[in-house]
């Protein structure tokens, strides 16, 4: 079985690979671009003699020569960028999943499921009426926009070819491998001895561990699920919670400063994860995942979070 995953050299591309390696029935096809070779530079011990492909997302060409010379059997598609200037995150984001599906109409060459990691964030204001997967999407930001408009040419490309498709929606995803500034941000503030809390000790977060994430994207696939479904850990800790671990990992005393929601509103413009707070979509439903796939991300926060901090600081991070 061919599985071709986008964005390889990312965060849960990482562990995807670390995950399916295991699994012989499995031959990985992995598309990694030009710059995450340079920014990335732990990938090219876990990619050693697999089927890499390096290009951009962006280039047409490229991916229509992907797919002619690989003919996956399962996509996975990771590629996405959470921050930068609104054309070039739409034009990754969503112009790149325009250029797979292209492709693949092109070259008549048509897995038998594809799979889009999504997010939570693609339903932008409509998280204020809750977080189901019917909701209506109000996506705001171009972050939110590539990712809902992702999502619905994903449903209807599947839909016209009759094959399966799988959207996951986590919220913050972390792990070992991890470059997003968000939490190198925050473990470099605690370190200076200020402790963010957004808005309210009390305000709940959601987060996945990329390890968890990366199983369950195969649970899925030998499950045969079809279909969009919110996924988390099994306990979402406020976002206080989450400080005072990190705080405690680090063996830092610092001082708790709670931000006003305007300051946030504000970062929240560059920030996502600070976006999803402002919103206050509480706890995050995975009913739908928990009765169709029959599991539940189970690593332990603080053991997740050690893991993380540990590379982090052997990679020169932090």
């Amino acid at each position: 079985m061919k599985l071709l995953i986008t964005g390889a050299a990312g965060l849960v591309g990482t562990h995807l690979i670390k995950y399916l390696d295991k699994i012989k029935s499995i031959e990985l096809i992995l598309q990694i671009s030009p710059r995450s070779i340079d920014k990335r530079p732990w990938i090219k011990n876990l990619t050693e003699g697999k089927q890499v492909y390096v290009g951009d997302i962006r280039d047409y060409s490229f991916i229509r020569q992907l797919i002619v010379s690989s003919k996956p059997d399962i996509i996975i598609h990771l590629v996405a960028i959470p921050m930068g200037k609104g054309k070039e995150i739409l034009s990754i984001n969503y112009g790149g999943t325009q250029n797979i599906v292209g492709a693949l109409q092109e070259a008549k060459v048509h897995p038998h499921v594809f799979i889009y990691i999504s997010a939570v964030l693609a339903l932008g204001d409509g998280l204020k009426d809750g977080a189901e997967e019917y909701r209506e999407a109000k996506p705001r930001t171009p972050y939110e926009k590539s990712k809902w408009l992702s999502e619905e040419l994903v449903r209807e490309y599947t839909s016209k070819q009759g094959i399966r498709h799988i959207i996951l929606r986590p919220v913050w995803i972390y792990g070992e491998h991890s470059i997003n500034p968000d939490i190198i941000n925050l473990v470099k503030a605690i370190r200076w001895g200020v402790s963010p809390i957004p808005i309210s000790k009390d305000l709940n977060t959601g987060l996945i561990y990329a390890g968890d994430l990366a199983k369950a994207i195969h649970i899925a696939i030998i499950k045969g699920l079809n279909g969009t479904y919110n996924i988390r850990d099994r306990a979402p800790p406020s976002f206080y919670e989450l400080v005072t671990y990190l705080k405690s990992l680090l063996e830092k005393r610092s001082i708790d400063i709670v931000i006003p929601k305007r300051l946030i509103d504000i970062a929240s413009r560059k920030i996502h994860l600070l976006r999803y707070l402002t919103l206050h979509p509480g706890l995050i439903p995975i009913d739908k995942w928990v009765a169709d796939a029959g599991y539940i991300p189970h690593t332990n926060l603080y053991q997740g979070l050690s893991r993380t901090i540990n590379w982090l600081h052997n990679n020169g991070l932090i």
